[in-house]
């Protein structure tokens, strides 16, 4: 799927349990970047749910330990979480078919 406008964010830190929540560090989601939804629980913030994005398509805006070792990190893809009523509907992503007019 496709984040079609630019979107606030937030990393994941190791938390609880060996489990990755969501941290206070917020990134941005460059627009028209392909996600996947991840099943993964938010803890006390409900209102999150994790992504999965490519490196390439983040954009850090606060730099802590985490912001961090993200930048440097050699991984191409990070785990970030949004706000869940920010994430497209699956008809947001689908394009409408052409219509042709039949002319005599």
């Amino acid at each position: 799927m496709v984040i079609k406008e630019a979107l606030i964010c937030y990393l994941s830190e190791f938390g609880y349990n060996g489990f990755y929540y969501p941290s206070k560090e917020k990134g941005i989601i460059k627009q028209n970047s392909e996600y996947e939804i991840l099943p993964w629980i938010s803890g006390t913030q409900d209102s999150l749910s994790a992504i999965k994005i490519e490196k390439k398509n983040f954009l850090p805006l606060t730099l802590g330990d985490e912001g961090v070792k993200i930048t440097l990190s050699k991984q191409e893809e990070i785990v970030v979480w949004i706000f869940k009523k920010d994430i497209p509907k699956e008809t947001d992503n689908v394009k409408e078919p052409e219509r042709k007019i039949n002319q005599p």
